[in-house]
C-alpha cells in the first residue's frame, strides 16, 4: 500500500529523517491505524512548503491502546527509539487512546508540489489511489 502522510516540519537531512520516530496518536482508532505494514510506501508532506519531500518505506511498526501519554511513549522507546516528549506533535496528543508509531527506511528526496484541487485529509494520511498518484506524483 502508499500513503501520503502530513507533518508540519520535516527535517531537512535524510539522516535526522531516518532516524526519527514517526507515530500518531488518535483518543479512538482512526485510519490508517490498523492498514499500515512494514514495506509500504509513505510520501511525507511537508505542510509549511506545500510539497512532498521524501519517499520512504514503512522499516517497523508498533500500534497499540495507551492509557498515558507517558505510557506510550515508553512503549515506543522501547520498541523504536526514543521520543521528543517536547515536540509539538507529542504535546497536542490526546491524554489515552490509540498509537501508531514506526520507524523508516529511507529512499529518496524529492519535491512534488501540491496540486491545486487536490484535497487532503484532515487526520494527516492519504491512500495514494491512482487519482491521486497521476495527479500529485507524476511518475509514480
Amino acid at each position: 500500500m502508499a500513503y501520503i502522510t502530513s507533518r508540519p516540519e520535516l527535517p531537512a537531512s535524510d539522516r535526522e529523517m531516518k532516524k526519527a520516530v514517526w507515530y500518531n496518536m488518535w483518543k479512538t482508532k482512526r485510519w490508517p491505524y490498523g492498514e499500515v505494514l512494514p514495506g509500504d510506501l509513505v510520501y511525507w508532506y511537508d505542510s509549511s512548503s506545500g510539497q512532498i519531500l521524501w519517499k520512504t518505506y514503512v522499516e517497523r511498526f508498533e500500534r497499540f491502546r495507551y492509557q498515558t501519554k507517558e505510557g506510550a511513549a515508553r512503549r515506543i522507546e522501547q520498541e523504536l527509539g526514543p521520543v521528543v516528549h517536547t515536540e509539538r506533535h507529542f504535546r497536542g496528543r490526546p491524554k489515552k487512546g490509540y498509537c501508531l508509531a514506526f520507524k523508516i527506511e529511507l529512499v529518496t528526496k524529492v519535491r512534488f508540489p501540491k496540486p491545486r484541487g487536490v484535497g487532503f485529509s484532515r487526520l494527516g494520511w492519504q491512500r495514494v489511489d491512482e487519482n491521486i498518484a497521476r495527479k500529485w506524483l507524476r511518475a509514480w
